[in-house]
């Protein structure tokens, strides 16, 4: 099937290329899409596409060819296609015996007879048509402005699974504009979310099983998973669609937006409904140095409610994983989570660090609130009730902690240690104590310090509480922080400005921290070996989560900078490879 069908797509794309100019926008080709379809892709002003292609290609330093000039003449066909139309691939659901499911080629034509004429067309009764398409046996159909294409066993299929509707499915007509906006675009409706779900946890199901016949390690691993099917059971019920697209525009950013559908009345939807966007700066507190990975996000009190539940009702169904009881789980219910409903924004740095320094030395959070040194006294009441669950507990989830009071900066502080255990059935215990040390340094215990930053501000650092103490005296003397970074400030004008999550990603700093971390953890003579060519400086790459009523955005931005800037390490990496 997957042979026969891929010269089908190529014809596709190189039809709808050869003519294009422009879109007419994807309104017509939704009417042709079914409530029962399991999803379905377009691809918008396809000519135009062709060339950001080619574009694209250039900025990563590949070879710019053609897919328009590449398939043409393999299409032998050009008369008989809609200039302007949008090209289409809707998935049915499986037809009688079929186990797979069923895909439909739309290709706009303004001549359907034009179009099918070099396919050499035989006339197969009820207005399908038998055409030669490589190896395979294919039909075609006349619908509306559209040719629509199928493996010849799925005839059934192509008379009965669609039809031209009136007007766009009422679920589909808020995305129109959107979906024209993209230069590609895949959707997957409710009855394709409920087939994926359940294919997905038959999988884990499966493997699971062959894992717990392997020991403690294959127990520990299958556990695991028991996580992975949990999110796989909230998203069917959860979620009715779900879509992502991709454009690239003048400027050479590359834009990818994803957007996914609450079902109304269920508790994602709440948890949307409850959102609210970042009203102030959301890295403030942040130091400007290095960084691999940045963000915050601003969460409602309700919002943390939900959270702390969905966290909990996790435990409680993947208990084998978390490896607690359930009393331990009821008292986890009842630990204050005062210090959660006061943080209006929440911002997390990693720093790329330098030389021997732990892996996450220069990890920094700040919480901001209306009042700080009662968020701290919150935050200790939680911890010391946590402590009480944790302590005695063989669950790796839940590691043992010491608090103690202290002053950082003149501040009031509390100092938090904590050892993560040594996960069951490890051949080589050794090794895992030297990974613990390689990230948070002697002794592989985790020390973080809590400290008022000022009245609206508390800070969190690990390891090395200098870095923390600088970021304070920092964020006192009113200097402007990683958010003022010139190329953050560059990306964040790429993003939507209402977004309630914002996440920035250093190419330079995460190739940086990839090669530490080698040096630490891997023996010398191989990290010797390994060595990641040094990025470019660039902006980062930007992510910006928001919500509409009943519904989730997110777009991811990559700076043309930081294409050109993959080209360049790519082309080092292959000069260095051995020849």
């Amino acid at each position: 099937m997957r042979r026969c069908f891929i010269p089908t797509v190529s014809l596709a794309v190189c039809l709808a290329l050869c003519l294009a100019t422009c879109a007419r926008g994807a309104e017509n080709i939704l009417k042709l899409v079914p409530d029962s379809a399991l999803g379905f892709a377009l691809v918008q002003r396809p000519a135009d596409a062709d060339a950001k292609l080619q574009r694209l290609a250039e900025q990563l330093g590949l070879p710019a060819q053609s897919v328009l000039a590449r398939l043409k003449d393999r299409a032998g066909v050009g008369e008989g296609l809609d200039g302007q139309g949008t090209l289409g691939l809707v998935v049915l659901p499986p037809k009688g015996s079929e186990v797979r499911p069923v895909a439909v080629l739309l290709v706009p034509v303004t001549d359907y007879e034009k179009f099918l004429e070099p396919l050499k067309p035989e006339d197969a009764g009820g207005g399908i048509h038998k055409i030669a398409l490589g190896r395979g046996e294919f039909v075609a159909r006349h619908l509306g402005g559209y040719a629509a294409l199928a493996q010849a066993r799925h005839r059934e299929s192509l008379e009965e699974g669609l039809s031209v509707s009136a007007e766009v499915p009422a679920g589909l007509a808020p995305w129109q504009e959107w979906l024209a906006a993209n230069d590609a675009a895949g959707v997957v409706l409710q009855p394709g979310i409920k087939l994926l779900s359940s294919k997905v946890r038959t999988a884990i199901n499966t493997v699971k099983s062959a894992l717990i016949v392997a020991g403690e390690q294959g127990k520990a691993a299958a556990a695991a998973m028991d996580v992975y099917l949990r999110l796989f059971e909230f998203a069917e019920k959860e979620v009715s669609v779900v879509a992502v697209g991709a454009r690239l525009d003048s400027q050479g950013v590359l834009h990818i937006a994803k957007r996914a559908r609450a079902v109304p009345g269920g508790r994602f939807a709440k948890m949307l409904t409850e959102a609210k966007p970042l009203t102030e700066g959301l890295l403030t507190g942040l130091p400007d140095r290095p960084f691999v990975v940045a963000g915050g996000a601003a969460v409602s009190e309700a919002g943390w409610d939900e959270l702390m539940r969905f966290s909990i009702g996790m435990m409680k169904a993947t208990r084998d994983f978390y490896g607690v009881s359930e009393e331990q789980i009821q008292k986890m219910q009842s630990l204050p989570i005062g210090w959660m409903r006061q943080a209006r924004t929440m911002a997390v740095a990693l720093g790329a660090g330098e030389g021997n320094e732990p892996l996450y030395s220069n990890m920094l959070a700040v919480f901001r609130t209306d009042d700080a040194t009662a968020f701290l006294a919150n935050y200790e009441k939680y911890l010391t009730q946590y402590g009480e669950i944790a302590k005695g507990s063989s669950s790796l989830m839940l590691p043992a902690i010491e608090i103690e009071k202290t002053k950082l900066a003149d501040a009031p502080a509390l100092q938090i240690t904590a050892r993560m255990k040594t996960p069951p059935g490890m051949p080589n215990p050794k090794q895992f104590d030297q990974l613990m040390e390689a990230m948070f340094g002697p002794g592989g215990k985790l020390v973080a310090w809590l400290a008022v930053a000022d009245e609206h501000t508390v800070m969190v650092g690990y390891t090395h509480k200098a870095h923390l103490e600088r970021a304070i005296q920092a964020l006192k003397q009113g200097k402007p922080g990683l958010g003022a970074q010139a190329d953050v400030v560059k990306t964040a004008g790429l993003l939507p400005k209402d977004a309630t999550i914002v996440v920035y990603l250093s190419p330079r700093g995460m190739l940086a921290f990839f090669q530490r971390m080698i040096a630490a953890v891997a023996p010398p003579q191989a990290a010797a070996k390994i060595q990641v060519p040094e990025f470019p400086a660039t902006p980062p790459v930007g992510l910006a989560v928001s919500t509409a009523p009943g519904e989730l955005r997110g777009e991811l931005v990559v700076p043309s900078e930081v294409l050109k800037g993959v080209g360049q390490v790519v082309r080092k990496a292959k000069d260095r490879a051995p020849r």
